[in-house]
C-alpha cells in the first residue's frame, strides 16, 4: 500500500507534536489583569451581556430592579472571563495529553487516532494566535477551546479531560473550598458559545461539522488495509497543517515562511516536503497510487504549492 513517509508514523517527534509544544495557548496568564483585558473585550462585543444571556437561553429575568440589572451586566463579563482563561489554559494541557494517548491508540484503534490527530490540528489552528493580540484570549483561544471539547465529545474522547477537571475539584476542596472549578458540560459550553465574538460565530459553526467529515473518512477507509494506519495518520502527524480547515481568519498555512520549510525546518527549497505534498496532491488523479479521493489533505496539498509557485500537475 501506499506509503508517503516510508515508516510506521509515530506522534513522538512528529510535526504535530511540535505544533502542541509550542502551542501560543501556554502563554495565556491567568491574571488580574488577563481577566479584565478578557472581561473588557466581551463587553465591548456584548454591551448587556446579562441581558443578552437571558436572550439568547429563553430565560426569564428574575431582578426587576434596574440597579440590579446593571450590576449584572458588569459583574456578567468577569465571571465569564474567569472560567473561559480556565478552561483554555486546560485546553492547552489537554492537547498534550491527547497528544501523547495517539500511539497507544493506534496499536488498537487507528481511527480513533487519526480521529484525535485531525481535531488537535484543528484546536491548534484555531488557537494560533498569541493570547497578547487577541484580547488576552478572548479571540481566538475562547473558541479554540470549544472546538477541542466538541471534537472530544463528537469522539466519545471527553472522559479524560472530565476525570482532569474532577480532580483538580477535589484538590481545591482541600485547601480552597470556595474556589469554583470551571466544568465542562454541555451547559457550560453553551454559556461560552454565547459570547464568542460575533466575528468567530459562523466559524465556528462550520468547524463543528468537522468531526461528522472526519468519521466518514474513518468509515470509509477504517477497513481498508494500510489507508488509515500508514497514510492517512502518517499525513496528519506529519504534514498536519493540510488537514486544517482554513475557516480562522490570518495567513493559511503556507510551506515556506521565513525562508524555512514549515513543515521540517529545512531551508528553502525543501525537495522532500515539496515532493510529499505533490504526492498528496496527486492522489485525487485518476490512476493515482492508493484510494483517488479530492479530500482535504489533497487539495490543501495543492493549493500550499500552488501558493509558493509550484504546479503540483505539471507534467
Amino acid at each position: 500500500m501506499f506509503n508517503l513517509f516510508g515508516s510506521p508514523p509515530s506522534y513522538r517527534s512528529s510535526v504535530l507534536e511540535r505544533l502542541v509544544e509550542t502551542n501560543p495557548a501556554f502563554t495565556l496568564q491567568f491574571s488580574k489583569e488577563s481577566v479584565d483585558e478578557f472581561a473588557a473585550a466581551l463587553l465591548k462585543e456584548y454591551p448587556k451581556p446579562f441581558d443578552f444571556f437571558l436572550q439568547a437561553t429563553g430565560k426569564k429575568s428574575t431582578p426587576e430592579d434596574d440597579k440590579i440589572r446593571e450590576t449584572l451586566n458588569a459583574s456578567f463579563p468577569a465571571g465569564v472571563a474567569v472560567q473561559a482563561l480556565l478552561l483554555s489554559m486546560s485546553a492547552a494541557g489537554m492537547a498534550r495529553f491527547y497528544g501523547a494517548e495517539i500511539d497507544r491508540l493506534k496499536t488498537t484503534n487507528v481511527g480513533a487516532a487519526f480521529a484525535l490527530a485531525c481535531a488537535l490540528a484543528e484546536y491548534l489552528n484555531a488557537c494560533n494566535v498569541p493570547p497578547a493580540t487577541c484580547d488576552a484570549g478572548y479571540r481566538r483561544h475562547l473558541s479554540a477551546f470549544l472546538t477541542l471539547r466538541h471534537s472530544m465529545q463528537a469522539f466519545g474522547l471527553l472522559g479524560p479531560w472530565e476525570q482532569r477537571i474532577a480532580a483538580i475539584e477535589a484538590d481545591s476542596a482541600k485547601t480552597n473550598p470556595n474556589f469554583a472549578v470551571p466544568k465542562i458540560d454541555a451547559e457550560s459550553a453553551d454559556l461560552l458559545k454565547i459570547f464568542v465574538p460575533k466575528s468567530e460565530q459562523a466559524v465556528l459553526g462550520r468547524v463543528f461539522q468537522q468531526p461528522d467529515a472526519i468519521k466518514t473518512t474513518v468509515g470509509v477507509f477504517n477497513f481498508v488495509p494500510g489507508v488509515l494506519d500508514t497514510m492517512y495518520l502518517g499525513m496528519v502527524l506529519s504534514m498536519p497543517q493540510l488537514f486544517m480547515t482554513r475557516q480562522w481568519s490570518g495567513h493559511p498555512p503556507a510551506l515556506y515562511s521565513n525562508g524555512m520549510c514549515t513543515f521540517c525546518g529545512a531551508k528553502a527549497p525543501c525537495r522532500p516536503c515539496e515532493n510529499q505534498l505533490v504526492q498528496i496532491a496527486l492522489m485525487s488523479q485518476p490512476g493515482a497510487a492508493g484510494p483517488s479521493h479530492r479530500g482535504p489533505a489533497s487539495t490543501g496539498a495543492a493549493q500550499m504549492l500552488i501558493n509558493a509557485g509550484i504546479d503540483p500537475f505539471r507534467k
